[in-house]
């Protein structure tokens, strides 16, 4: 493993108002390392002597007569402190709470009670977290050590960095969360994702996760080579047509992924993922669906198109809120005809969704899916999501509950 070091702190802290760092640690899992700081930064003060407040990125300071508005266009609050403006425009996490009130010659009870009202309407970070990187390195020369550390002109260090501050825009907003996102970030890397299905949304899914942090991803699917109709304006070129289709797939885990794992690594660096999460476009076996219900791995359903719609979810949580069979079975005592078309619909050849619809409806369960894994919510668990193909932006969702003839609320 190599240590970031200052170069990504201070990139993060200008640019984002977030502060990364990456620390070399020996046997443990990176991931335990990221989520034992997390929960530190969680219970720990809001206000304790080592910690360097910042904006959170994407705030406005912006002056109101006597008094400055401190926020978004969605929110904000006014603060008429007479030194407001001067204490905001050091919460740039680069100086402590007391170097702040030496730096303006200010209480530093004015100064905590700035943060502390920014902090209340979650508009400025508050603690720090930590990021482990692996190594692409593995150089056996006496001297490598040394050049390890010099990071300040390594593309590949860099172009993470420059991938990280966008991730880092989503996730600083999440609520309780005062890294600036840095830890949910790292969390992602403990989801072992498994995406199953032969279309473009499948494909498109795949990368987005990837791209995302979400670093376990696999793409399962029954074809063999990549065919033409994956040529969807996505990450499979017309170059690829033929290819073998999991060699590419591999080989984009490693292009896309936001932390590219090592292609060879030690037992004691080996990174499990201790959670698992599946997404099945189209058909799904039953005794696939048993499996997972018997595991308690959550799974999100995507139905083949039907006509010019398709549904999305429910987000299925084994032991809590409605399977699939609940919902198979609710739709069929709500419509005696569905039961005959889902019939023939398991016969029928599935068809394939138009480059837009597969982008789009990549996209929305892509913000699903990474709103489960921070946060543990999601609009689809026991929720399904109609889109019509000609009105994608008028949604219709409906809910379902355990069906009492569904063995799984027994």
């Amino acid at each position: 493993m190599l240590t970031l070091g200052r170069l990504l702190a201070a990139i993060l802290a200008t640019l984002c108002a977030g502060k990364t760092s990456a620390v070399t640690k020996g046997d443990s899992s990176p991931m335990r390392k990221t989520m034992e700081l997390a929960h530190e930064s969680t219970i720990s003060s809001s206000h304790s002597e080592s910690s360097k407040p910042r904006l959170k990125v994407g705030v406005r300071v912006l002056t109101k007569g006597e008094a400055i508005f401190v926020g978004s266009a969605e929110f904000g609050i006014e603060l008429h402190s007479p030194r407001a403006r001067e204490i905001v425009n050091h919460l740039n996490g680069l100086q402590t709470n007391s170097e702040i009130s030496a730096l303006l010659a200010v209480d530093i009870k004015q100064v905590e009670e700035v943060i502390s009202q920014l902090d209340k309407e979650h508009l400025v970070d508050t603690h720090s977290s930590t990021l482990e990187i692996h190594s692409r390195f593995h150089s056996h020369s006496r001297n490598g050590a040394t050049h390890q550390n010099d990071l300040a002109f390594d593309g590949a260090y860099l172009q993470i960095q420059s991938k990280l501050i966008p991730e880092l825009s989503f996730t600083t907003w999440l609520k309780d969360v005062r890294d600036g996102g840095v830890s949910h970030i790292g969390s992602r890397r403990d989801i072992d994702l498994q995406i199953i299905g032969d279309n473009r949304i499948a494909s498109l899914l795949f990368g987005i996760m990837l791209s995302s942090g979400v670093s376990h991803t696999t793409l399962h699917s029954s074809h063999v080579r990549i065919e033409t109709q994956d040529i969807c304006a996505g990450y499979f070129r017309a170059s690829d047509i033929g290819l073998s289709l999991n060699a590419r797939a591999e080989e984009l885990s490693r292009e896309l992924s936001l932390f590219p794992l090592p292609q060879k690594i030690s037992k004691n660096e080996e990174i499990l993922p201790t959670r698992s999460l599946r997404v099945v476009l189209g058909k799904v076996p039953a005794d696939q669906l048993q499996e997972w219900m018997s595991q308690g791995i959550p799974h999100l359903i995507i139905e083949d198109p039907d006509g010019a719609s398709i549904n999305i979810g429910p987000l299925v949580i084994p032991g809590s809120g409605p399977c699939l069979r609940c919902v198979r079975i609710t739709r069929e005592e709500g419509d005696l005809i569905w039961r005959e078309i889902e019939w023939q619909r398991a016969f029928a050849q599935s068809l394939e969704t138009p480059v837009a619809v597969a982008h789009s409806v990549a996209g929305t369960v892509a913000l699903e899916l990474l709103r489960f894994i921070d946060t543990g919510q999601s609009t689809l668990i026991g929720s399904m999501a109609h889109i019509n193909y000609h009105s994608p932006c008028n949604t219709e969702h409906r809910n379902f509950s355990q069906h009492p003839a569904c063995g799984c609320n027994w």
